[in-house]
């Protein structure tokens, strides 16, 4: 990378990061001061410098054939709908078209309103995962009668 001569000046001519490191520290003695936004601006250089470097070493990844999915990633898909078809199915049996999730609202006797949202807790990893975006749309009209149905029992 960069190596600093007794001038303070910097040559490309070298490899060893530490003697770009010897000039940042030295940098900041008190009879050399230099701002701080150059100090910084200097290893962000420095870094990106190495990244590019390390980038352009890399090879190139060329797909040019089709092939098929395997099977456990066919699987993996078909769990993934069958877990979209029953978020429908949970919602529509414990969800009112408010959105509220049909149940005794209770305060302090278990944790707290939590509990009842919980029972949601993976609809949004399953739409992360692939699921559809109907699951996505069901949780958020879950959680959205939730707050209004803990807010109205309190």
């Amino acid at each position: 990378m960069f190596s600093a001569s007794r001038a303070g000046t910097m040559h490309v001519s070298d490899c060893r990061p530490s003697s770009l490191w010897w000039v940042l520290e030295r940098d900041r003695s008190p009879l050399r001061a230099r701002p701080a936004w150059r100090i910084c601006f200097l290893r962000a250089g420095c870094f990106l410098l190495g990244m590019v470097a390390s980038l352009a070493a890399q090879p190139a990844l060329v797909l040019d054939q089709m092939t098929e999915a395997p099977p456990w990633a066919v699987a993996e898909r078909l769990l993934i709908e069958a877990a979209s078809d029953g978020v429908q199915d949970f919602f529509d049996r414990f969800v009112d078209d408010r959105g509220y999730l049909k149940c005794v609202e209770r305060w302090g006797g278990n944790d707290g309103a939590d509990d009842a949202m919980e029972n949601f807790g993976g609809w949004t990893l399953l739409y992360a995962l692939g699921g559809r975006d109907s699951v996505v749309d069901l949780y958020k009209r879950a959680w959205e009668g939730h707050i209004r149905q803990y807010t109205q029992a309190r």
